[in-house]
């Protein structure tokens, strides 16, 4: 049967080759040392959804991922994306059972020793596991730097060892700050063994000759460092269409002309291309016949709406159809950065945290915002609800936030 439920089809096109080339990079990782692969390609390719493929032999082999998103309004907070995932893994391990939480201290501890304090600094959640560590003496800065990339890399091999090999994703590399390129240079040149894939997605129209990610990336194939580039092009056409007629649930045939349009309007970038048809679906002009069955749409209709190809643009016009005072409070959320959290809307926005969960209930149906949990759907008080965590739907939402 073909389902009433609008839905663009949830599977990764043309990424075959790339997805086979970061699972042997996981599986040589395994085998005791770290390596670093970077995506590249425009905004919207899918470099986040190829990662994602990830997760499945991860969890075969009993690994962690962890995420870590550069933000370009706060690119003076060093290592603000490495704080960000090791931050969440220090809290994933700290609720697991006894014995576990116990083997996570010993372990961590053995490794760390009198240098435990360097890391505690930066990742407060590690007293979670160890308790609290003695401060350590005051450096001059290069010395404290090398002290800290020391005892970094012990905390991560500390944290991947082979039976739980780790993968470190760390998305919009072009903004990452000079201190976070350094640590990954150190840890690729530790020489201990680091079960550890750090994957790093960037736009490479965003990294010119001279930009602080072209520089490292320059120092680490130059020193022959196990560094794989992987660069994501727009879908062919063969590969839109086939999109396009998983998501009406018909033949490729059908949805020619379609397709085509989608291509032209959309260029075949991954995140263009479902924002395309979700717009051409919200405005009528594709819509499910039900006494036949089956989806429809009409070609020259589309056409005679002038639907810009501007993907920024075209969020805009999805934003401005939303309530003034949720548009008001996107804006302020999009100042927050990619991720925010009820606590820190209710403080921008300067209500409670049931007013403002209902501003913002017209963005979550809308899919603009997206939540890390279902706290807010469970919620049984305001104090619950304070708790939940959002995130933006992509990076370009959050601009067009920005820009409302």
């Amino acid at each position: 049967d073909v389902p009433e439920r609008f839905c663009v089809a949830n599977r990764l096109y043309g990424r075959e080759a790339e997805s086979r080339a970061l699972e042997a990079a996981f599986e040589r990782v395994g085998g005791g040392r770290a390596e670093l692969v970077l995506v590249n390609g425009y905004s919207g390719i899918g470099k986040t959804a190829l990662v994602g493929e990830l997760h499945k032999p991860i969890v075969a082999r009993r690994g962690y991922f962890i995420r870590g998103k550069c933000d370009q309004y706060s690119r003076n907070q060093p290592y603000g994306a490495l704080i960000q995932a090791f931050q969440q893994l220090l809290r994933q391990l700290a609720v697991e059972g006894p014995q576990r939480r116990s083997y996570w201290k010993c372990e961590l501890l053995e490794a760390l020793g009198e240098n435990a304090a360097a890391v505690a600094e930066l990742l407060p959640n590690l007293a979670l596991l160890v308790g609290a560590v003695p401060p350590m003496p005051v450096l001059p800065p290069a010395e404290n730097e090398r002290r800290f990339h020391i005892a970094f890399a012990q905390f991560v091999r500390a944290l991947s060892p082979r039976a739980h090999p780790l993968v470190l994703f760390l998305d919009d590399l072009q903004w990452a700050d000079v201190p976070t390129l350094k640590l990954i240079e150190h840890l690729l040149r530790f020489e201990g063994e680091l079960c550890t894939l750090i994957i790093g997605a960037y736009r490479d129209n965003e990294v010119s000759e001279g930009h602080p990610l072209a520089l490292s990336i320059e120092a680490m194939t130059g020193a022959q460092l196990p560094v794989q580039q992987m660069h994501l092009n727009d879908l062919a056409p063969a590969q839109v269409a086939r999109l396009v007629a998983d998501t009406l649930h018909c033949g490729e045939a059908e949805v020619r002309e379609l397709a085509e349009l989608c291509v032209e309007k959309t260029h075949g970038n991954p995140f263009f291309l479902s924002q395309f048809l979700r717009t051409l679906h919200a405005s009528g002009d594709i819509r499910y016949v039900r006494a036949d069955g089956q989806w429809r749409w009409d070609i020259a209709q589309i056409r005679q709406r002038g639907m810009t190809d501007n993907v920024v643009e075209l969020m805009l016009q999805k934003l401005r159809t939303l309530a003034p005072e949720t548009q008001a409070l996107l804006t302020l959320a999009a100042h927050l950065g990619d991720s925010f959290d009820m606590r820190q809307l209710m403080a921008v926005g300067g209500q409670d945290a049931l007013p403002t969960a209902a501003v913002l209930w017209p963005a979550l149906q809308a899919g603009m915002v997206l939540p890390f949990d279902e706290v807010y759907k469970f919620a049984q008080d305001a104090a619950q609800l304070e708790s939940s965590r959002y995130r933006f739907l992509h990076d370009r939402v959050q601009q067009a936030a920005y820009e409302l």
